[in-house]
């Protein structure tokens, strides 16, 4: 399924809470590819916050999604 992310002044507005609205947050749980292995945790955390903090985000060494929570 594919979305088209709000703009950055939509995104600012709902997560501090303007107006009332309280913004949800949302865990995922993923498996990275076996590769992954080959590359310290440190580096990959690193390589997918910086990814999932661009425009329209990628996550890299992902697999598989395992579990999504809504908070």
């Amino acid at each position: 399924m594919f979305f088209s992310p709000k703009s950055k002044l939509d995104r600012s507005a709902h997560n501090s809470g303007a107006g009332g609205i309280l913004a949800k947050k949302a865990t995922i749980v993923i498996s990275l590819v076996d590769e992954s292995s080959e590359n310290s945790s440190e580096e990959i955390q690193k390589e997918i916050f910086e990814e999932l903090s661009k425009g329209l985000p990628k996550i890299p060494w992902f697999k598989r999604v395992e579990k999504v929570l809504v908070s």
